[in-house]
């Protein structure tokens, strides 16, 4: 007779809600921008681990491409000393993986100037590949 594992299951499950809950970047909850997240984006990039804080700093995060596979897995690759290696997801966690990607990059969208050179660089390559377009101040300032 095998024991019933139903219990721990639904304990562990509460607790990994709980977590994603309380995590917060840029003062929006991780939980609460899931059902906004598209997952059908042919370039999907994430971040794969929660962000220490509320507010991300570009030296914690490790931007990670996606690619979509035929079976609907998703695939993840990321670069090592030895070589490439891949890594398959499922759709619930790509989903918080690319929400914390969204939050992040609307963080910087709205901040990229109080960083230095170096960690302006950083955001720009891994949250805007094709560039940053901001309005001008005035034009900026005149909507708000």
């Amino acid at each position: 007779m095998e024991p019933d594992l139903s219990g721990i299951i639904k304990i562990l499950q509460g607790a990994a809600d709980d977590a994603l809950r309380q995590e917060t970047i840029g003062g929006a909850s991780i939980a609460e921008v899931l059902e906004f997240v598209d997952l059908d984006v042919a370039y999907s990039p994430v971040v794969e681990h929660a962000v220490d804080g509320d507010w991300p700093m570009p030296e914690q995060l490790s931007v990670t491409p996606l690619v979509k596979r035929d079976d609907g897995r998703y695939e993840a690759r990321h670069q090592t000393d030895s070589g490439p290696t891949f890594e398959f997801l499922d759709a619930e966690s790509v989903r918080v993986m690319r929400a914390r990607y969204l939050l992040c990059r609307d963080h910087f969208a709205k901040s990229i100037e109080q960083y230095g050179y170096r960690d302006q660089q950083r955001i720009l390559a891994d949250f805007f590949p094709e560039g940053l377009w901001r309005p001008p101040d005035a034009l900026r300032d005149s909507h708000r």
